[in-house]
């Protein structure tokens, strides 16, 4: 009974993930918002997702061509735009996400990650550490010349 209680927690709980997307070459850089809008954040918040934060989108050079069927034809990528979004969403969702955002005609390729959470250490304050000085010799100059002479010998 302890165990189906934990297998349905882990369902119904949010995780936070990354998903990275190329879009097409052929928007302008003034749809580029809208079109994350209505194809990645309109997609994540169906879900009952919540986006966390959105990179904007910069135009690239491929380091080689990528392919995707659009229309029933086959159109070759030098160049895309790539961008990110931070979201939390359900466990269950995010195959559903990744398949919709995938689909989309505008997206060329996408890449979903879990982005694990890791807590910043708290770090305290160094110490003030005290450099001691060495104190002077008690030796004058002359007996130190002295004795370097004396070991140079």
């Amino acid at each position: 009974m302890e165990a189906v209680n934990k297998v349905e927690k882990v369902a119904e709980e949010h995780r936070r993930y990354e998903i990275g997307f190329l879009l097409s070459p052929l928007l302008t850089e003034e749809s580029l918002a809208d079109t994350i809008k209505t194809v990645i954040t309109s997609t994540i918040e169906a879900s009952k997702g919540t986006v966390e934060s959105v990179t904007t989108p910069k135009r690239l050079a491929l380091a080689y061509p990528v392919a995707k069927v659009i229309d029933h034809k086959r159109s070759n990528f030098k160049e895309a735009y790539l961008g990110a979004v931070v979201f939390t969403a359900p466990t269950e969702a995010t195959a559903k996400i990744l398949q919709t955002i995938t689909n989309a005609t505008v997206v060329i390729r996408t890449l979903l990650i879990e982005k694990l959470f890791h807590p910043i250490p708290e770090v305290s304050p160094r110490e003030s550490r005290s450099v001691s000085v060495p104190k002077t010799l008690d030796k004058d100059t002359a007996a130190i010349d002295k004795e370097i002479e004396e070991l140079l010998v």
